[in-house]
């Protein structure tokens, strides 16, 4: 259950890493209008980061369809032998 967890959060930052570096060069791009006095384009923002979100999101609800398909492969697919001896006094 662990090891689960441990690929799921794994998955979580590899997705949202994106937006997460993303979000802070707009507010250093926002820091930098301001001291250029223009104001800042929220429109591009907020629309950037709604695709952004919701790509990550399909991302990782595929990532992880896929890490489940795999897992459910290799249990079935699990080495399983009958071994028979035959015993000579």
């Amino acid at each position: 259950m662990h090891i689960i967890e441990e690929r799921l959060s794994k998955m979580v930052v590899k997705s949202y890493f994106d937006i997460i570096l993303l979000v802070f060069a707009y507010f250093l791009n926002i820091y930098l209008h301001i001291l250029q006095g223009k104001p800042p384009d929220w429109q591009d923002f907020v629309g950037i980061i709604t695709l952004l979100i919701i790509n990550s999101t399909i991302s990782f609800i595929e990532e992880n369809n896929a890490g489940n398909a795999a897992a459910a492969l290799m249990a079935r697919l699990a080495p399983k032998a009958k071994v028979l001896v035959i015993r000579r006094l």
